[in-house]
Formats: C-alpha cells, sequence, structure tokens
C-alpha cells in the first residue's frame, strides 16, 4: 500500500524548489487515496460513475447479521383457500424490495390453529414471482419457526403470502441480511 503524504502549499508555489519529496508524494498520493491509506482522503460516492462498482467488489460477512426489514411484527391471520399476502393486503404494500445485492435469511413463525387432522395452514416466500419456500402446517401440531435462504439481487421483490383453514397464523416475519440497509418495505 502506498503512503499519503500531505503537500505543503509552499512547496508548489511559483519559485519553489522541485524537490524529489513533493515528486513522490504527487506521484504516489493517487495510488494511496485509492487504497484508503491512513490519513488520505476518502473518495465520495459522487466521483463513482454509474455501474462501475460491480456485487462480487463488495466484502459480504456471515448472513444474518442485521434485522433488514420486519414485514410482520404482530400477528397476520388467514381463513381463505387461496394465498393472499400478509393482513390480506396487496403483494405491494407487505413486500419487500432490495437495495443491495447479496444473501438474506428470512425467518418467520407459523402456527395453524382449528380441528387437529383436517386443518391446515400453508404459507410460502417468494423472490419477485418464483416460490423458494413452501411450508404446510397442521392444526394442533405447535408453532414453528421456518427460515430460507436466498441469494437477490438489487430490484428483487420479496413477498410472504399464506392460506389456511379456519386460522393460519404468521407472526414475526424477519428479514435479515450481511448489510445494514439491503431492503425497503414497501
Amino acid at each position: 500500500m502506498a503512503d499519503y503524504t500531505a503537500i505543503a502549499n509552499a512547496t508548489i508555489e511559483p519559485n519553489a524548489p522541485l524537490i524529489s519529496a513533493t515528486l513522490f508524494a504527487l506521484r504516489d498520493n493517487p495510488t494511496a487515496i485509492a487504497e484508503g491509506a491512513a490519513g488520505a482522503p476518502r473518495i465520495q460516492t459522487n466521483a463513482y460513475g454509474g455501474r462501475t462498482i460491480t456485487q462480487d467488489k463488495i466484502k459480504q460477512s456471515d448472513i444474518g447479521t442485521f434485522i433488514a426489514c420486519r414485514l410482520s411484527v404482530g400477528t397476520a391471520i388467514a381463513n381463505n383457500a387461496e394465498y393472499e399476502n400478509l393482513n390480506n393486503r396487496s403483494a405491494s404494500t407487505l413486500s419487500a424490495t432490495v437495495l443491495v445485492g447479496g444473501q438474506i435469511r428470512i425467518t418467520l413463525d407459523q402456527n395453524s390453529t382449528g380441528i387437529v387432522g383436517s386443518d391446515t395452514g400453508d404459507v410460502r416466500v417468494l423472490i419477485n414471482s418464483g416460490i423458494i419456500a413452501q411450508w404446510s402446517h397442521a392444526a394442533g401440531s405447535g408453532a414453528a419457526t421456518r427460515t430460507v435462504d436466498a441469494t437477490v439481487s438489487r430490484g428483487d421483490r420479496v413477498i410472504v403470502q399464506h392460506k389456511g383453514t379456519v386460522s393460519s397464523v404468521i407472526s414475526d416475519v424477519v428479514i435479515r441480511t450481511t448489510s445494514t440497509s439491503p431492503i425497503v418495505a414497501a
């Protein structure tokens, strides 16, 4: 890594002697800035051109580090034979949009009440229109925590839907990620 050397105005004024230390600084400082050397000015976001940094150049840490979004903090109950979005809202109001691609982990709690042996609840997770996970839960079998990991790209939509006879209960739908703000609930 190149070292960053501050260049005093006096060393570059007219009639100032041209010394090798100044020339080395002029040569090495751009590299030091690009490498993020100690004391070097930081490159600002506006300096990057559109589409100049690809996802593979952004460091990712362990999945599940940050809670990025809660789609449902409380409870959503379905009594419907068709899939619907949480709280009977449209997909656009309870889905989430991915702002930075990478790995996400979606967790939720699922429970079904009703007549044991005949009533069930189903939940599925979609990325855009593709189903990435689907679970069925029998009434009386106790609560279950569901987890699915997915790779997402910028602009993808994460959607959670469920259906059930009598009452299918979905609660605490959480999306975790490696970044502090990769998605936003819509």
